[in-house]
């Protein structure tokens, strides 16, 4: 069995950009680093000053909020007739159907930052605690933010978990391994993988993703859309969003900045779950 390092090793390694993909040039990665397509410009660092002296002027303090009353209540999986999804937290989900488990960017830490100390601290606790999780099947992991990518959680589902599959973009595996997960799938856009004898594709999503601020796009990033037996479903994080009819579940900014052009959307900490077109089943949703 892999020796497994210190957490602190993991960090150090990301913000000294040691994970990072390599492999064959395509028509969005360039043998250093991915783009989207079309392209979007790095932001320049006049636009970054102007962006959070506005966000400074209109920011609504924010306080912590108590979770909901009631408590979640675990189930192990549900019927063949429903669909259920739980909000978690930011972009976390458990999605249940037709005996499956499956977790979305896993994030159960106090902050998304490399440190324990310093970063964004959460507000709410999340909507499911680690040990009230039923067993889960498969992560679906985006891409290498911090508040998408939690490697204290990830170890933490590996050890609860040993069998659990996670599915992610290319460049994002090895940092997955190290935090413990055994089953790994990299997949680029467009790749399919097989979950539970249905097709699971990586799609494009406009977004980034880094460890640190030297390290942007050195890693993949996408969406997964999962063709149920109830319909295709889709989850992603995404800054602009064309979708025909299906299941989706994402994570949309919701704050609009006239000064980042090439980014309609800045993600606003929330969440949001949206339902397109006609399931075969019903979706429960709890949030």
């Amino acid at each position: 069995m892999r020796k497994l390092k210190p957490l602190p090793w993991l960090t150090l390694k990301g913000l000294a950009c040691g994970y990072r993909y390599k492999g064959p040039v395509s028509d969005h990665f360039d043998g250093e680093r991915f783009q989207n397509i079309p392209p979007m410009p790095d932001l320049d660092r006049e636009s970054l000053k102007r962006w959070r002296k506005e966000r400074k002027a209109t920011l609504v303090p924010w306080q912590w909020q108590a979770g909901p009353e009631h408590v979640w209540h675990e189930e192990a999986s549900v019927d063949r007739d429903h669909i259920r999804v739980t909000f978690i937290n930011h972009s976390t989900f458990l999605i249940q159907l037709n005996g499956l488990n499956i977790l979305t960017d896993p994030v159960w830490s106090e902050r998304v930052s490399p440190f324990t100390f310093a970063g964004p601290k959460r507000f709410c606790a999340p909507g499911i605690t680690l040990d009230n999780l039923p067993p889960i099947d498969a992560i679906w992991l985006s891409h290498s933010h911090y508040d998408h990518c939690d490697v204290w959680a990830l170890r933490e589902l590996a050890k609860r978990f040993p069998e659990v599959t996670l599915y992610t973009p290319l460049g994002n595996g090895e940092l997955a391994r190290d935090a413990g997960i055994h089953h790994v799938v990299e997949l680029d856009w467009w790749e399919k993988a097989e979950l539970a004898g249905k097709s699971l594709s990586l799609v494009p999503a406009k977004h980034w993703g880094a460890r640190s601020i030297w390290d942007k796009r050195r890693t993949l990033w996408g969406g997964f859309v999962y063709e149920s037996e109830f319909g295709p479903l889709y989850f992603a994080e995404i800054q602009d969003l064309v979708i025909s009819s299906m299941t989706s579940i994402h994570t949309l900014g919701l704050w609009h900045y006239p000064f980042f052009p090439s980014a309609p959307f800045v993600r606003s900490g929330l969440c949001s779950l949206c339902i397109w077109g006609q399931m075969k089943r019903s979706v429960h949703i709890t949030c």
